[in-house]
């Protein structure tokens, strides 16, 4: 990436493809971060069984101050409802935000075979 603001817009569309372009599954994990190595930091807690900082949510915010809290609140209050279970509309978490979905790797447990049975 080439500045700051490439890798928090690669990082918020990397969120929206989370949250609108993968399935939501029973078991659910979300991580708030502020930066790619806060992000590294929470994958590595919950890799390791760990429940990163206590903060749990889809989404990143780079913004500071009382807008910056207000987000971050918001973003850990629908973390809850989600891995709760509860169907959540990310929608209002990008609000105003033009974001697109990104390539991301798949999931490496799904036991799919693409050969030609004879």
């Amino acid at each position: 990436m080439s500045s700051d603001g490439d890798m928090t817009a690669l990082l918020a569309d990397m969120a929206w493809t989370a949250a609108v372009g993968r399935t939501h599954f029973d078991c659910r994990a979300g991580l708030v971060f502020e930066d790619a190595e806060s992000l590294r930091q929470e994958l590595k807690s919950l890799a390791n069984g760990g429940a990163g900082q206590g903060k749990r949510a889809t989404g990143a915010s780079s913004a500071a101050g009382p807008e910056s809290a207000k987000l971050r609140s918001l973003v850990e209050a629908v973390a809850k409802e989600y891995e709760a279970g509860a169907s959540v509309s990310f929608d209002g978490l990008f609000a105003g935000e033009e974001r697109r979905r990104i390539s991301v790797p798949g999931y490496p447990f799904q036991r799919l075979s693409y050969w030609i049975n004879s």
